[in-house]
């Protein structure tokens, strides 16, 4: 498993909130949906089965909200906590050290509080309630254990640990050592999280009245920049951790003529993530969001050939994907490599109305970017892009379209930097609004697209696919 750049996620953080909220999607999904038929009703719908096996492979880039998150602290529960010391054995040697969990059964983590005295029998009877409806079968629930971390210091190294069968005994789990300054360099030092051993977790989750119980690999690493909980004291946050699950779910299939790398990312079947890219297509597993223009939701539709499909299920134990065909397209238009760019219209700096295919067929290529004065990478890429324009000024067309509060400022930017290509305006609006971003699917800054002069998307990228995006044209180019 490759480790995602958190370099941008800061910039990208509020725009994916305001996201979730206003549209109910991930926006890491293709916004345009199908109305699909009753599937009773049409007998000529073609299902494709996708094997798919385990593994931890280098293969992909995993997204960091489907495969991890942050180690949950206990101090809400003083009693609770208080006891862990106590009743835990094995605790690893420390200088210091903080207990956590990661326990996603928020009922299950109340009774153990209300076993210890910090949550009383009528709050908990609430949030059973809450969850299941009624009150009749609290006293047949089962509740385990949960899975308790020690995150702590000695000497000049770091270490974490869970017990991860929960039997209160850390002596047979797996110890995860770093040096101690790791957890303030760990976004620049991904690399270093690729050459961990894993270890084993195991979880059972209730599928259609039915147990499912999963193998998996995981890791334990430390990571202070929780921007979920910005104001918390400097001493609690050297000890912020990540859970962060290590394998995930492949397979390969030849579909309407053209080999897909599939893969599911996720703890169950119905919550994740299907990955879906041509083979032929290379995975630049340094470069930040990269893969994450081929992650689907369940349901959403997919072109493969010119033959539109959906994403129809995943098996219960995640070992089959099943793509429906719903028919023949004659042009795929959509935001992801190989698909074309539907046209359309923006204001420039002037607020003159500009098309995209007035542009697009000057010169062989162009270059898309979506950026912002306000975003750090954004402002950090503009030599490059000055750069960029002078080495193919006969082969590149390049239009830049700023998301920002006022074109004032973006105008005297443009100009104190003389940047003389294509400029475009969108205001920026929390929660967003504008087609043009909900149709291309911009979720981060700057996001860049190199487009032939057809329509047709060669490359689509970030902050750090500059370079890649030349070599294309280099390539494309060579005589």
């Amino acid at each position: 498993m490759k480790k995602s750049k958190l370099s941008v996620l800061f910039f990208t953080f509020f725009a994916l909130i305001a996201s979730h909220f206003t549209q109910g999607q991930s926006l890491e999904s293709n916004p345009r949906k199908v109305s699909l038929p009753k599937k009773e009703n049409n007998a000529s719908e073609q299902y494709i089965t996708i094997d798919l096996q385990q593994t931890e492979e280098n293969g992909i880039t995993l997204n960091s909200f489907l495969n991890e998150h942050f180690l949950k602290s206990l101090e809400a529960y003083p009693k609770y906590l208080k006891s862990i010391p106590e009743t835990y054995r094995n605790i690893p040697a420390h200088d210091s050290v903080y207990f956590f969990t990661a326990e996603w059964r928020t009922l299950n983590l109340n009774y153990q509080a209300y076993k210890s005295g910090d949550v009383t029998k009528k709050d908990l009877l609430e949030l059973y309630k809450s969850q299941y409806k009624d009150t009749l079968g609290f006293t047949k629930q089962k509740y385990d254990n949960i899975a308790i971390y020690a995150v702590g210091f000695r000497k000049n190294k770091q270490f974490l640990i869970g017990d991860m069968n929960k039997n209160k005994d850390f002596g047979d789990d797996h110890l995860f050592e770093y040096d101690s300054n790791f957890r303030n360099t760990v976004e620049e030092n991904t690399q270093i999280l690729n050459t961990v051993k894993s270890s084993n977790y195991s979880y059972e989750i209730k599928i259609e009245e039915k147990k499912h119980h999963f193998n998996r690999k995981f890791i334990l690493y430390p990571n202070v920049n929780n921007h979920w909980w910005p104001n918390i004291e400097p001493k609690k946050r050297g000890y912020f951790s990540l859970f962060s699950l290590s394998d995930y779910w492949k397979g390969e299939k030849t579909i309407n003529g053209k080999t897909m790398n599939i893969a599911y990312l996720g703890y169950m079947n119905k919550y994740g993530k299907l990955y879906v890219k041509p083979k032929e297509i290379p995975s630049n597993l340094g470069e930040y969001g990269f893969d994450k223009q081929f992650l689907y939701n369940l349901n959403d539709s997919i072109v493969i050939n010119n033959s539109l499909y959906v994403t129809d299920s995943v098996a219960t134990d995640i070992a089959k994907v099943y793509l429906r065909k719903v028919k023949d397209v004659a042009k795929n238009y959509g935001t992801r490599i190989g698909s074309y760019l539907q046209d359309f219209e923006f204001q420039n700096l002037d607020n003159q109305t500009i098309a995209t295919q007035n542009i697009i067929t000057e010169k062989p290529f162009t270059l898309l970017e979506f950026w912002g004065t306000w975003c750090g990478p954004c402002v950090a890429l503009t030599p490059e892009l000055k750069k960029t324009q002078q080495e193919f000024a006969s082969q590149l067309n390049m239009i830049s379209i700023a998301v920002d509060q006022d074109a004032e400022r973006v105008k005297k930017y443009v100009t104190k930097k003389k940047l003389n290509w294509t400029q475009g305006f969108i205001k920026q609006e929390i929660p967003r609004k504008n087609k043009i971003l909900e149709n291309l699917a911009i979720d981060s800054y700057p996001t860049l697209f190199l487009i032939d002069h057809k329509g047709r998307i060669l490359y689509r990228g970030y902050s750090d696919s500059l370079e890649s995006i030349k070599n294309i044209i280099r390539k494309l180019t060579k005589p």
